[in-house]
């Protein structure tokens, strides 16, 4: 199987330890348990789908595209939070969650480790915003909100 973060498995399961107690808790307030931690990281590239308000076929497609190969399923919790996010725009406070959770998971990793997830979520959320945008060189591939948002999902990874 293919590593869930694209780091390698030792450092995935580094990345998938939350240590701030705090994150904990409120992930379980929100429904997220361990075994929802792949649908988690792939809220970004949800987000970056439904950054211009609506989620075209091929964002949708990248979308779940990245999920298999990170190893989530057609069915299990993970899968059924990440369905959400493509019925409806993520909310708050999972985009909230989410950057806590990368805080966290951070603060275990090597300079190296924490690089290499960050470029590894920001170039598959770059493929979304990408997927539908651009027309003949007159309207740009990525739109002002999809790169403020590849810029936040960047910047969670350095706070």
């Amino acid at each position: 199987m293919r590593s869930a973060y694209g780091l390698g498995a030792s450092a995935d399961r580094a990345a998938a330890l939350v240590v701030d107690r705090a994150v904990a808790e409120e992930a379980a307030a929100l429904g997220i348990r361990s075994d929802t931690l792949i649908g988690l990281a792939l809220v970004p590239l949800a987000a970056v789908a439904w950054a211009d308000g609506r989620l075209d076929e091929s964002e949708r497609r990248i979308v779940l595209g990245a999920a298999a190969d990170t190893g989530l399923g057609a069915d299990g919790p993970g899968r059924r939070l990440l369905d959400r996010c493509l019925a409806a725009p993520p909310p708050g406070e999972l985009w909230t969650l989410w950057r806590s959770y990368v805080a966290s998971a951070c603060a275990t990793l090597s300079d190296r480790a924490r690089r290499r997830w960050r470029d590894k979520v920001v170039a598959d959320a770059r493929r979304v915003a990408e997927a539908a945008g651009g027309f003949k060189s007159v309207v740009p591939k990525v739109s002002a909100d999809e790169a403020a948002l590849l810029d936040e999902i960047a910047l969670a990874f350095t706070s």
